[in-house]
């Protein structure tokens, strides 16, 4: 009997207390009800007043599914009132309930970090923001059937992260995550009628990667999707005026203007209202269509309107106003106003920093921040002064904004992971080089000042070239240090299969396209599980210092000098860097002047002579004066030069005359670098199963009819290649059995490794070319780049123009040769040009049997080549350089068996601001696998 009161009286509680539960609920729908519609009059403080009302009615009542609802809305609507501290501490409120509610929704989870994202940008601390999207991305990832009709805040989620990749300048990972957002739009709905933002972002991405066509092509698309909808077809046409402006189209850009203000007006005459975004994209459209079409007095009142309205308006730091900054500094500098160029180019700067930034790093407008440095320092470094003082200083302070500015795209590139993301940046620093090098010579021409700024040109030289070669070789390091194995054979497997796809994109193959697309997609997920479960990997590489020129001396031998090489318009910048010093010097010769030189002794070297007849050396000569006689005049005991060489000069220096009949290879030892920092990095202790291993798939006795590839290009045999092969002690494969397959499952396990074969000039790259026994049988530096060849003490690449390639702007040629020290090989030996089978067989003879005898691999290879000079083959060759200058070493500093894999205090130096770092320390080299014969 007592259980059954118990029982009734429970239940009439309950009864008594869902009745006012419902009530609440009914006021909190109603108050809810009335704040959306405040909000879409875009009055967002009295929305923000109607879900204050509602959340204090949902948290008496504990109702957390409501409270973590509205936390969520006015912390949103905060954030877009730039009430960000607020903002946060809402979201932050909505994260408690979360934690306190029984029901772990996984749509709650994403709405609460997509919010903490958005708010986090509005802080400018886009670190966090790109962390909370990589907790969305993870849960779009293992919750996909939970977030499939989730359609509202995935739309939100795509569209602000491709705005934050934009900002970063991260183009291609904005283009991939709203071109998804596409996808998943038409596989929903079969069409892309409600893709219309994402269109628009495309088109944005698109225009600033110089694509304008494609970029064209998305805002059109964006405004007939919004053709409807007046307010946003306005938007859309806005910026098509802009994409037009920038092509220099002032015609195309007005008309288009014009259909944008009649959208406007439209939408004003529907709601009668007005929107402040549009209009400020109306006046800043107008002002650049007149500047466009050289109108200066309507563009500069223009220009004032527009920064007068974003003042009333628009309090937060926008690129836009960069923008705007911008345009007035070109038009008063057309007005021959320096005083306003300057007021306008500092304003720029101060917008793009934001106003708690403290270095260019902590930008909130990192894009709109190298544009406006850019332009600053280019102003300052034109801009004539009254007097030598007053031009020193606009020098010193023109070389300190482009430092920040190359600077600032470096930290960026390294954040990016796509490709083509990071080849953009390269591009993007490509003219800041040559402008501040230049300013390096001037100042350091101050006899106090001399050692200062040769320092500041070493260092500008380590990022001149190859920049995207130390990126990797930096990453890998630190991916090796940081990440687990597991990981690391993922990002290599995806790396390299993403290069495979790019080289035949352009079949337009729809499967070969899907699979390139998911292809990017999974390495952008694995860059955002990394960032998420391995945080001190992307710290260590964004703290990166410099390489210093102390640092760089130490690894200098007595009488080597290095020689790094800029063209200027002024002249030609050399830095001489010895162990005593460093000589930084400009010889006085044009760059037309110049490359009319190199051009005669590359055809002249490069020329086979069994065909056109005797060696002219007066090219040679005259190339020597120019480059090498002014710094051995005042480095006489110069005995070894190591040369970082402008990636299109290619020429071999060890082949110029110093005096008719004598070779600079008689003089000195000659060597070369891909990059600087390059030779400073410690070789890994990667076990290994061969002492050495060789590939000649076109051996003279594997067959003597020559293989025609589908498009005619003929292989014939090498008759030379078989002994060449079999030289190193080790083993060998010949012809069938020297495939792709092989090369890429052993070549990871040998010390020195050979390949003696064709090459195949390709449209984009040369490829190494293996028995074509198998389809598969090109490989091409993309593809061959992905390769982990740590234990690679040697690559020696015996074929034909293996260093040629294309040239990147702002990196270096992607070559074969470059492709192996990408890789991980410690030293390289690659062509300039085609070379003789028989005749780098005969110089094989003199070079691998020395390269056990402890000197290191350069001066193994000069005696080689010095002995072949000096023997009956070379007259049999006519001593033509064509026959022993072709083939280059990279690297080879060492020995080919170092004792120990020991990390130089540079290194430690270079990394010591990176988490960890301190730690990091190389274990000995294991005994190395008996060699196996074949």
């Amino acid at each position: 009997m007592k259980r059954t009161i118990l029982v009734w009286l429970i239940l009439s509680v309950q009864a008594v207390w869902a009745q006012p539960r419902q009530v609440v609920i009914s006021q909190i729908k109603a108050l809810i009800a009335q704040g959306e519609k405040a909000e879409s009059t875009h009055d967002n403080t009295r929305a923000i007043g109607f879900y204050q009302q509602a959340l204090n009615l949902s948290h008496k009542a504990q109702l957390p599914a409501y409270s973590i609802l509205l936390c969520v809305d006015i912390g949103i609507l905060k954030s877009q009132l730039t009430q960000v501290s607020e903002a946060l501490t809402y979201l932050r409120r909505a994260n408690e309930y979360y934690h306190t509610f029984r029901e772990k929704s996984v749509r709650r989870r994403f709405m609460i970090d997509y919010s903490f994202a958005i708010v986090h940008i509005g802080l400018t601390q886009l670190d966090s923001a790109t962390h909370y999207f990589n907790q969305c991305s993870y849960l779009i990832k293992t919750h996909n059937d939970s977030l499939k009709s989730f359609n509202h805040y995935l739309d939100l989620y795509y569209l602000e992260r491709s705005y934050l990749a934009q900002e970063t300048m991260n183009f291609t990972e904005s283009i991939a995550l709203n071109e998804e957002a596409i996808r998943r739009y038409k596989a929903r709905n079969k069409t892309d009628d409600g893709s219309g933002n994402h269109y628009n972002s495309l088109g944005k991405s698109y225009a600033a990667l110089g694509q304008f066509a494609r970029a064209d092509s998305a805002f059109s698309r964006a405004a007939t999707l919004y053709a409807s909808t007046p307010l946003f077809e306005a938007i859309i046409l806005c910026n098509l005026t802009d994409s037009q402006v920038q092509q220099g189209r002032a015609s195309a850009g007005a008309q288009t203007l014009q259909r944008a203000q009649q959208a406007y007006k439209r939408y004003q005459r529907q709601t009668g209202e007005t929107d402040a975004d549009v209009e400020r994209r109306l006046r800043q459209n107008r002002a650049g269509v007149y500047l466009a079409q050289g109108n200066l007095p309507r563009a500069e009142a223009a220009f004032n309107e527009l920064l007068t309205f974003c003042a009333k308006y628009f309090p937060m730091p926008s690129g836009f106003r960069v923008d705007a900054y911008l345009s007035m500094s070109r038009l008063y500098e057309q007005q021959r106003n320096p005083a306003a160029v300057r007021k306008a180019l500092d304003a720029a700067v101060r917008e793009a920093y934001g106003p708690r930034a403290t270095s260019p790093e902590q930008a909130v407008l990192p894009r709109s921040l190298v544009s406006a440095l850019t332009a600053r320092a280019d102003f300052l470094a034109r801009t004539p002064a009254p007097s030598p003082t007053e031009r020193a200083a606009n020098a010193r302070e023109a070389l300190t904004t482009y430092e920040q500015a190359i600077d600032l795209v470096a930290s960026l590139r390294r954040g990016a992971l796509l490709p083509e993301s990071k080849a953009f940046l390269a591009a993007k620093a490509a003219p800041l080089f040559e402008p501040a090098l230049s300013l390096c010579y001037e100042l350091a021409q101050q006899p106090t000042q001399t050692d200062v700024y040769t320092r500041k040109a070493f260092a500008l030289f380590d990022r001149f070239q190859n920049s995207l070669l130390a990126d990797a070789q930096l990453e890998q390091r630190l991916m090796r240090q940081y990440l687990p194995a597991p990981m690391q054979a993922e990002w290599r497997r995806l790396s390299q299969r993403l290069s495979q796809l790019r080289l035949v994109r352009e079949t337009g193959n729809p499967a070969t396209e899907a699979e390139l697309n998911q292809t990017e997609k999974s390495l952008i997920e694995w860059q955002q599980r990394t960032d998420r479960t391995h945080p001190q990997y992307r710290q260590a590489l964004s703290r990166v210092t410099q390489l210093s020129m102390t640092d760089y001396q130490t690894v200098l031998q007595p009488g080597e000098a290095l020689l790094c090489y800029a063209p200027t318009p002024a002249g030609l910048l050399v830095l001489a860097l010895h162990k005593r010093g460093a000589l930084f010097r400009r010889l006085p010769v044009s760059p037309a002047g110049l490359d009319q030189a190199l051009s005669r002794y590359r055809a002249e070297v490069s020329r086979n002579p069994g065909i056109v007849g005797s060696y002219d050396n007066r090219p040679g000569q005259a190339v020597y004066k120019l480059l090498l006689a002014p710094i051995r005049a005042q480095l006489p005991d110069l005995t070894a030069l190591t040369v970082v060489p402008p990636p299109n000069w290619q020429i071999p220096f060890e082949a110029l005359e110093t005096q008719a009949g004598r070779w600079l290879l008689q003089d000195v030892d000659v060597g070369y670098q891909f990059n600087l920092s390059g030779r400073l990095l410690p070789p890994d202790p990667v076990q290994t199963r061969h002492e050495a291993l060789s590939f000649a798939p076109f051996a003279a006795d594997t067959g003597r009819s020559p293989f025609r590839m589908p498009n005619g290009f003929l292989l014939r045999s090498l008759r030379a290649s078989a002994e060449e092969a079999t030289l190193p002690d080790g083993q060998s494969w010949l012809g069938k059995a020297a495939s792709k397959q092989r090369f890429l499952e052993d070549a990871q396990h040998t010390r020195l490794l050979l390949v003696t074969t064709h090459t195949y000039p390709g449209p984009r790259e040369t490829a190494l070319v293996f028995h074509p026994a198998e389809t598969d049988y090109l490989l091409y530096p993309s593809e061959l780049q992905h390769a982990d060849l740590r234990s690679v003490g040697l690559a020696a690449l015996s074929a034909c123009a293996t260093e040629k390639g294309v040239q990147l702007p702002g990196d270096g040629v992607h070559s074969l040769g470059r492709a192996m020290a990408w890789a991980g090989a410690q030293s390289v030996t690659c062509s300039w040009f085609n070379v003789n089978d028989e005749a780098q067989a005969l110089l094989a003879r003199h070079f691998f049997p020395k390269l056990n005898n402890g000197q290191s691999i350069r001066e193994n290879w000069r005696q080689a080549r010095l002995e072949f000079l000096a023997s009956p083959d070379a007259n049999r060759y006519s001593g033509h350089p064509h026959w022993w200058a072709g083939v280059a070493l990279y690297g080879g500093h060492t020995p080919f068996e170092p004792e120990s894999a020991s990390i130089p205090g540079w290194l430690i130096g270079l990394l010591a601001g990176s988490a960890g770092i301190s730690g990091w320390r190389l274990l000995s080299r294991k005994d190395r696998a008996k060699k196996s014969g074949l």
